[in-house]
Protein backbone atom coordinates (compact mmCIF):
# COMPACT_ATOMS: atom_id res chain seq x y z
CA UNK A 1 0.00 0.00 0.00
CA UNK A 2 0.93 3.86 -0.49
CA UNK A 3 2.06 6.40 1.37
CA UNK A 4 -0.68 8.27 0.03
CA UNK A 5 -3.08 5.63 1.22
CA UNK A 6 -1.93 5.62 4.64
CA UNK A 7 -2.05 9.64 4.80
CA UNK A 8 -5.73 9.61 3.67
CA UNK A 9 -6.56 7.05 6.41
CA UNK A 10 -5.00 8.94 9.00
CA UNK A 11 -6.45 12.16 7.85
CA UNK A 12 -10.31 10.80 7.63
CA UNK A 13 -9.41 9.05 10.94
CA UNK A 14 -8.57 12.61 12.62
CA UNK A 15 -11.78 13.97 11.20
CA UNK A 16 -13.87 11.68 12.47
CA UNK A 17 -12.47 11.64 15.76
CA UNK A 18 -11.91 16.05 15.89
CA UNK A 19 -15.79 16.30 14.85
CA UNK A 20 -17.23 13.51 17.47
CA UNK A 21 -15.67 15.49 20.45
CA UNK A 22 -16.27 18.97 18.98
CA UNK A 23 -20.16 17.56 19.07
CA UNK A 24 -20.11 15.68 22.39
CA UNK A 25 -21.66 17.52 25.76
CA UNK A 26 -20.87 15.78 28.78
CA UNK A 27 -23.52 15.60 31.68
CA UNK A 28 -21.52 18.35 33.77
CA UNK A 29 -21.60 20.48 30.53
CA UNK A 30 -25.43 20.20 30.13
CA UNK A 31 -26.03 20.82 34.32
CA UNK A 32 -23.67 24.11 34.21
CA UNK A 33 -25.52 25.01 31.62
CA UNK A 34 -28.51 26.14 34.05
CA UNK A 35 -28.45 29.08 35.74
CA UNK A 36 -27.50 28.94 39.63
CA UNK A 37 -30.65 31.45 40.42
CA UNK A 38 -33.36 28.69 38.59
CA UNK A 39 -32.18 25.86 40.64
CA UNK A 40 -32.17 27.88 43.95
CA UNK A 41 -36.05 28.31 42.86
CA UNK A 42 -37.41 24.70 42.60
CA UNK A 43 -39.16 23.78 45.38
CA UNK A 44 -39.87 20.13 45.71
CA UNK A 45 -42.01 18.53 48.19
CA UNK A 46 -39.75 16.77 50.34
CA UNK A 47 -40.50 15.20 54.17
CA UNK A 48 -38.16 17.65 56.53
CA UNK A 49 -37.38 14.71 58.68
CA UNK A 50 -35.67 13.42 55.52
CA UNK A 51 -33.44 16.35 55.05
CA UNK A 52 -29.84 16.70 56.36
CA UNK A 53 -27.98 19.89 55.52
CA UNK A 54 -24.25 19.91 55.77
CA UNK A 55 -22.92 23.71 56.65
CA UNK A 56 -18.95 23.83 55.75
CA UNK A 57 -17.30 26.70 58.10
CA UNK A 58 -13.72 27.23 58.80
CA UNK A 59 -11.31 24.76 60.33
CA UNK A 60 -12.18 21.45 59.32
CA UNK A 61 -15.65 22.28 61.03
CA UNK A 62 -19.23 21.38 59.74
CA UNK A 63 -22.44 22.32 61.29
CA UNK A 64 -25.32 20.04 60.57
CA UNK A 65 -28.54 19.36 61.13
CA UNK A 66 -32.23 17.76 60.44
CA UNK A 67 -34.75 19.42 59.02
CA UNK A 68 -36.08 22.73 58.39
CA UNK A 69 -33.12 25.83 59.13
CA UNK A 70 -35.34 27.32 61.29
CA UNK A 71 -37.31 24.69 63.24
CA UNK A 72 -34.57 22.02 62.99
CA UNK A 73 -35.75 18.49 64.59
CA UNK A 74 -32.35 17.84 65.21
CA UNK A 75 -29.48 20.17 65.85
CA UNK A 76 -27.84 22.09 64.88
CA UNK A 77 -24.18 20.08 65.91
CA UNK A 78 -20.97 21.48 65.24
CA UNK A 79 -18.68 18.46 64.11
CA UNK A 80 -15.17 17.70 62.21
CA UNK A 81 -13.83 15.22 59.65
CA UNK A 82 -11.80 12.96 62.42
CA UNK A 83 -12.31 9.55 63.25
CA UNK A 84 -16.17 9.06 64.27
CA UNK A 85 -17.12 12.49 63.84
CA UNK A 86 -18.99 13.36 60.42
CA UNK A 87 -19.51 10.32 59.29
CA UNK A 88 -21.12 8.89 62.87
CA UNK A 89 -23.77 11.65 62.52
CA UNK A 90 -24.42 10.70 59.38
CA UNK A 91 -24.49 7.15 59.25
CA UNK A 92 -26.82 7.80 62.69
CA UNK A 93 -28.91 9.67 60.73
CA UNK A 94 -29.53 7.55 57.98
CA UNK A 95 -30.45 4.32 60.65
CA UNK A 96 -33.01 7.35 62.19
CA UNK A 97 -34.41 7.37 58.53
CA UNK A 98 -34.67 3.51 58.27
CA UNK A 99 -36.17 2.94 61.45
CA UNK A 100 -38.65 5.59 61.27
CA UNK A 101 -39.89 6.59 57.74
CA UNK A 102 -38.21 3.57 55.81
CA UNK A 103 -37.24 6.08 53.25
CA UNK A 104 -33.22 7.22 52.33
CA UNK A 105 -31.58 10.47 53.52
CA UNK A 106 -31.08 13.43 51.46
CA UNK A 107 -28.33 15.66 52.30
CA UNK A 108 -27.66 19.28 51.19
CA UNK A 109 -24.42 20.50 51.12
CA UNK A 110 -23.20 24.08 51.88
CA UNK A 111 -19.85 25.21 51.88
CA UNK A 112 -18.93 28.60 52.84
CA UNK A 113 -16.71 30.99 51.71
CA UNK A 114 -14.27 30.18 54.92
CA UNK A 115 -14.66 26.22 54.07
CA UNK A 116 -11.95 24.60 51.95
CA UNK A 117 -11.69 22.79 48.59
CA UNK A 118 -10.26 19.61 50.66
CA UNK A 119 -13.22 19.77 53.04
CA UNK A 120 -15.76 19.93 50.19
CA UNK A 121 -13.94 16.88 48.91
CA UNK A 122 -13.93 15.30 51.83
CA UNK A 123 -17.57 16.20 52.11
CA UNK A 124 -18.11 14.16 49.20
CA UNK A 125 -16.10 10.92 49.95
CA UNK A 126 -17.94 10.55 52.91
CA UNK A 127 -21.33 10.70 51.44
CA UNK A 128 -20.07 7.78 49.35
CA UNK A 129 -18.33 5.51 51.46
CA UNK A 130 -21.60 5.70 54.02
CA UNK A 131 -23.78 4.84 50.67
CA UNK A 132 -25.94 8.42 50.81
CA UNK A 133 -28.18 7.74 47.96
CA UNK A 134 -29.27 11.24 47.49
CA UNK A 135 -27.39 14.73 48.30
CA UNK A 136 -27.35 18.18 46.68
CA UNK A 137 -24.58 20.85 46.42
CA UNK A 138 -26.39 24.06 46.98
CA UNK A 139 -25.99 28.21 48.11
CA UNK A 140 -25.46 28.92 51.75
CA UNK A 141 -28.04 31.36 52.86
CA UNK A 142 -26.79 34.34 54.84
CA UNK A 143 -28.71 32.61 58.02
CA UNK A 144 -26.95 29.18 57.85
CA UNK A 145 -23.81 31.90 57.67
CA UNK A 146 -25.30 33.47 60.92
CA UNK A 147 -25.83 29.73 62.31
CA UNK A 148 -21.84 28.74 61.79
CA UNK A 149 -20.98 32.16 63.68
CA UNK A 150 -23.31 31.43 66.69
CA UNK A 151 -21.32 28.21 66.66
CA UNK A 152 -18.21 29.27 66.12
CA UNK A 153 -17.83 27.54 62.79
CA UNK A 154 -16.72 30.77 60.54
Amino acid sequence: MSKTFYTIILSVLILTISVSCVRRKSAMDTFMEQSHSSLNDVKLPVQESRTMTLCLGNNNKVLYFLGNRDKPLEGPVVTGYGKDSLDKAIVSMMGKMKNNTDSCLIVLIKPSDKSTYKNFVNTIDITNVVGVKSRAVLDITPKEVDMLKKAGAY
